[in-house]
C-alpha cells in the first residue's frame, strides 16, 4: 500500500491522496448485511477486488485495529512529512467533500 501512496504522490501529487477505507461501523470490510461473501454485495463486479494469499479480504497487514497508526508509521518511514500525513489522513478528503458538497443556506442566510 505504501508503494501505490509513493507513486500516486509522484503522478498526481500528495493533495490527492486520501485514505478510503471503505468500512463499516463493525470493521468488517463489507457493507453492512452483507456477510463475508463480497461478490454478494450490490453492484459488485465495478470494484477492483482482491483477497490476499490467504484469502482475507483485507489489506496485507492492514487488517486489524492498529492500521491507521501502522499506515502513518509508514508514511513516516518514507519521508511524508505533518502536513502531508495530515491531508492523507483526512484533510483532503474533507477538502474536496467541502467543495463538492456546499453547506445548504437556510431562508434567513445563514
Amino acid at each position: 500500500m505504501l508503494d501505490h501512496f509513493d507513486y500516486a504522490r509522484k503522478l498526481v501529487g500528495v493533495e490527492h491522496l486520501a485514505v478510503g477505507s471503505d468500512l463499516d461501523v463493525v470493521g468488517n470490510a463489507n457493507p453492512i448485511g452483507g456477510g463475508f461473501q463480497p461478490s454478494g454485495q450490490p453492484n459488485f463486479e465495478r470494484y477492483g477486488f482482491h483477497t490476499g494469499a490467504g484469502g482475507q479480504i483485507a489489506v496485507d497487514g492492514l487488517g486489524q485495529p492498529k492500521r491507521m497508526f501502522d499506515l502513518t508509521e509508514g508514511l513516516i518511514g518514507r519521508g511524508y512529512g505533518d502536513a502531508d500525513i495530515r491531508m492523507i489522513l483526512g484533510g483532503n478528503a474533507a477538502r474536496v467533500l467541502t467543495a463538492i458538497w456546499p453547506a445548504v443556506k437556510t431562508e434567513n442566510g445563514s
